[in-house]
């Protein structure tokens, strides 16, 4: 297997990941009847904010894997070329 194929299989992962987060996010109504609760308190906030502050959170470490992820594949090596350099001092002290 090849490294090419392997950093798709990981992006398609990653892709899944979130499509998932992000439904769980958006479409309050289809997990309504688990999430919309007041009453079970998870670490003293209500469990709805707990589940919007628990996906957030793991958005924030699909980030993380997503960035490994590129830096394994190769994919955040880029050249920069440092430009010339202009003498703005001779322009003003004329």
């Amino acid at each position: 297997m090849s490294i090419e194929h392997n950093c798709k299989n990981k992006y398609r992962v990653l892709a899944i990941y979130f499509v998932v987060l992000v439904t769980i996010l958006l479409f309050p109504p289809v997990f309504n009847n688990y999430v919309n609760q007041i009453k079970p308190l998870v670490m003293g906030l209500p469990f709805l904010h707990f589940v919007v502050f628990g996906t957030e959170f793991l958005i924030a470490v699909g980030l993380i894997a997503w960035y490994l992820i590129d830096s394994a594949c190769g994919k955040l090596d880029y050249e920069i070329k440092e430009e010339e350099r202009i003498d703005v001092f001779k322009y003003i002290n004329k």
